[in-house]
């Protein structure tokens, strides 16, 4: 029988939880004809070997080397056979049949868009499962964030303690979490694959939702059904080093972004703003050293921060962390 649904998941060490989500996937999915498609990047977990053993119907895609996430998904989306694509992320844990209610979600709206879900902890405490789109607002915001100043409903705008959950709605200036994300086959055909320049991660779904949106689909979150997410569960396993590389690939990729969909403005304000910023942390942390509360060779953070910003270094590969 040809699947309806095709669920793809992007692997890289998570063997553990990926195996949980699996379990939880095929059994409680269960009214609608569906297909799992996993790319492991090279994981030494034993997570093919785990597949291969346990969970012999999923089509497994073995890569010699970590391709990120955005060409995994690609790899996927040239081989899925079916109406549906549901990105999916290996933390995600199903507790009730939630794809096949998102499924007729959109069925029931002439797959006129796409559709995120409700997310919880694995505690039971709510989870944010909305994102706002890069802007010079956003990146504004997100500067406040960091300096850990208090919560407001302006700066945590999709926070769960301002943003009512509890209701579907029609987004506007968000977008739904790529970690459980609903696609149709005719939304895809139109907006094309994923942009392989997000790599090896970050904002690859947020540009994708984005031109959906711009080809004029709507991007819905869906309140009636839930997962469970394990947010983070890959980062926390990263050294320092490479979780301060993983933060600065974020950056790269939120100024390629802007790059893309914004104007010249909007990309030279964030630039300027994002060099003041480093200026800013690297003169702080220059004091730290010379009184002996920090390691000269911390300097060199914001100085990449600063190229960064400023654009000379636009790929992850450009990195020297």
């Amino acid at each position: 029988m040809k699947p309806v649904l095709s669920i793809g998941i992007v692997n890289w060490d998570t063997g553990e939880l990926l195996q949980k989500c699996l379990e939880s996937v095929y059994v409680h999915t269960k009214k609608v004809p569906f297909e799992v498609w996993v790319v492991d990047n090279n994981s030494g977990d034993g997570t093919a070997e785990m597949i291969k053993n346990q969970f012999p119907a999923v089509q497994l895609i073995c890569n010699q080397e970590n391709l990120g996430q955005a060409k995994g998904d690609n790899q996927i989306l040239k081989r899925y056979q079916g109406d549906y694509f549901l990105m999916l992320d290996p933390d995600i844990i199903l507790v009730e049949d939630t794809f096949s209610k998102m499924v007729h979600f959109l069925q029931e709206r002439n797959n006129d868009g796409i559709v995120g879900c409700r997310f919880y902890f694995p505690n039971g405490v709510a989870q944010a499962s909305v994102g706002p789109f890069p802007s010079v607002l956003d990146y504004l915001v997100r500067l406040y964030q960091n300096l850990r100043l208090p919560k407001t409903p302006w700066t945590h705008r999709y926070a769960v303690e301002y943003w009512d959950y509890s209701h579907t709605n029609i987004l506007d200036g968000g977008y739904p979490s790529g970690a459980c994300l609903l696609i149709p086959r005719e939304v895809i055909d139109i907006v094309g694959l994923m942009d392989e320049h997000f790599s090896p991660a970050y904002l690859e779904e947020t540009d994708w939702c984005y031109r959906i949106r711009k080809a004029e689909f709507k991007l819905y979150y869906y309140a009636d059904t839930y997962v469970l997410h394990w947010l983070g569960s890959t980062i926390r396993k990263l050294s320092e080093t490479e979780q301060r590389r993983i933060q600065y690939i974020w950056k790269i990729n939120y100024h390629y972004f802007l790059l893309k969909h914004e104007t010249v403005l909007s990309r030279s304000l964030v630039r300027v703003i994002g060099a003041m910023e480093s200026i800013g942390f690297g003169l702080g942390r220059l004091g730290c050293v010379l009184i002996g509360r920090a390691e000269p060779s911390s300097l060199k953070r914001d100085l990449i921060a600063f190229k960064i910003a400023l654009g000379s270094v636009r790929t992850a590969e450009e990195l020297r962390v």
